[in-house]
């Protein structure tokens, strides 16, 4: 009886200093190339993010690519249907964790397209954000909500880095 709880806990030990000893594997980027016809293709990332609420928000980062060149840069931000209601044609209000304040225009401005997506859905153009991006240093979304008021979504330095790498992809 002795005997077997004393291996147990050698075992236990042995199996805690491996654990502390070796190296955590790297994160691996969830950024997908998908063929979208000839000589196009969309490249995302896509995120879970948390309002200040809790609510899960989906965010997809994305470009297309056609015939080596970029031809958009967007990010998508979807929530839960009725959770709220986003304010189409508003921009899209960004904080730095350096105290930068940017904004990205709709993707579909003014244009019949916006009364085609739910409320709980915004597309924003994200290419100069992206181009003013220099560092993995959080960032604060505002989504402009239907009522006047912002919705909060915090961007956490790993998505941002993997926004990064989806931007440097292949340029």
């Amino acid at each position: 009886m002795v005997n077997q709880r004393l291996r147990c806990w050698v075992v236990g030990l042995v199996c805690c200093v491996l654990l502390l000893l070796s190296e955590a594997a790297p994160a691996v980027a969830l950024i997908h190339p998908y063929p979208e016809g000839a000589g196009q293709v969309m490249v995302r990332s896509l995120q879970t993010l948390r309002d200040e609420s809790d609510h899960a928000w989906q965010a997809v980062l994305f470009k297309r690519v056609r015939d080596g060149l970029v031809v958009d840069f967007r990010l998508r931000l979807v929530g839960y249907p009725g959770a709220a209601y986003l304010a189409h044609a508003e921009p899209l209000g960004i904080s730095t964790g350096r105290g930068e304040d940017w904004t990205a225009p709709d993707a579909f401005g003014p244009s019949r397209l916006n009364d085609d997506l739910a409320g709980n859905v915004g597309e924003y153009d994200f290419r100069d954000t992206m181009l003013r991006l220099q560092t993995d240093t959080p960032l604060r979304l505002a989504l402009p909500l239907e009522d006047g008021r912002s919705l909060v979504l915090p961007v956490p330095p790993f998505a941002v880095r993997e926004w990064r790498q989806l931007f440097d992809w292949q340029n």
